[in-house]
């Protein structure tokens, strides 16, 4: 089953999901997405045999709010780290160099993770690092990011408030770091939502803390439709009945009356490969089949070997 929770602050995202497996009992879970001990927002999290999923979810559009504080360091980049104030004068933020700033930032580019973060030097991960005191140059860390979008809410003299559209693997943290540096100061993320993890979670449908609290069992908490998932590997949805059943048994059936033919064009011009990765979804209930459709372009039959079946 697949949930879209909504992480309250102060809670990291592995005790956050150990709770939610305690209070119900769940055996095998996984979350999609870390957020900051310090941040909020959506968390989805998949039990059961549904956390093969996560790894084949196209997840790369996040929605991000939050406020930068400026005239204060701190080393975790958030509210966690000690906060020491930055005695330098800076630039009151300005609404047009703000503008001409993140206007360069939008599109791809390369980033630097914070020294807080689960990066892994030699198998540790940097924040444990970072809080032993260790010194950290993280520049042959740095990944390539996506920022599509972004928009000003408020400019005060120390406080600037922004929602952004980025891709998976994005520091808002960073961002807010060199917008400090921008105004030539030091800043730190106060308050951070993850208000969507991909198309399919958002903050609107999120399950809340109160609703977890008081719900008794999982069947009291609504859950994510399969079939609204997107994924990485190519998809398709059965309508029908017969086909489905002969699909997910994984029984040979031609090629025209499948309505799977568009998935192999790119097959059939080729000699190789004659299999490939594929997600079935089926129309008429929530029920997913991920496995090898396999070709036969000689004896033009279609053949789906399933090796993962999740129905609720």
């Amino acid at each position: 089953m697949i949930f879209n929770l909504y992480k309250p602050r102060a809670i990291s995202s592995n005790r956050f999901l150990q709770w939610f497996k305690h209070k119900f009992s769940i055996s095998k879970a996984g979350f999609l997405g870390t957020l900051d001990p310090l941040a909020q927002g959506v968390l989805p999290i998949f039990t059961g045999k549904s956390t093969k999923l996560i790894a084949l979810l196209d997840d790369n559009f996040k929605s991000y709010r939050f406020i930068i504080k400026l005239g204060w360091h701190s080393a975790s980049l958030d509210a966690e780290g000690a906060l020491c104030k930055d005695e330098r004068d800076f630039i009151f933020p300005d609404l047009k160099i703000l503008t001409s700033f993140l206007d360069k930032k939008l599109g791809k580019s390369m980033q630097v993770p914070p020294k807080r973060s689960a990066v892994k030097i030699k198998g540790v991960n940097a924040y444990k690092l970072s809080r032993q005191n260790e010194k950290l140059d993280l520049t042959h860390k740095a990944k390539e990011i996506n920022l599509y979008s972004y928009q000003i809410h408020s400019l005060s003299f120390n406080q600037i408030e922004l929602s952004i559209v980025s891709s998976r693997g994005f520091y808002v943290r960073s961002l807010a770091k060199d917008i400090a540096n921008e105004f030539g100061t030091s800043g730190y993320v106060d308050y951070l939502v993850r208000e969507s993890n991909g198309k399919t979670f958002n903050q609107s449908s999120s399950i809340g803390l109160v609703e977890l609290v008081r719900a008794n069992n999982l069947d009291q908490l609504s859950t994510v439709d399969l079939r609204a998932l997107p994924f990485k590997i190519t998809s398709s949805k059965i309508i029908d009945d017969f086909l489905w059943k002969k699909i997910c048994s994984g029984d040979k059936f031609d090629v025209g009356s499948s309505g799977l033919g568009d998935n192999f064009l790119n097959i059939k011009e080729k000699e190789t490969p004659t299999k490939k990765e594929i997600i079935l979804t089926y129309a008429n209930s929530p029920a997913l089949c991920c496995g090898t459709l396999e070709y036969s372009q000689e004896n033009n039959w279609l053949r789906f070997k399933p090796r993962l079946r999740l129905a609720y």
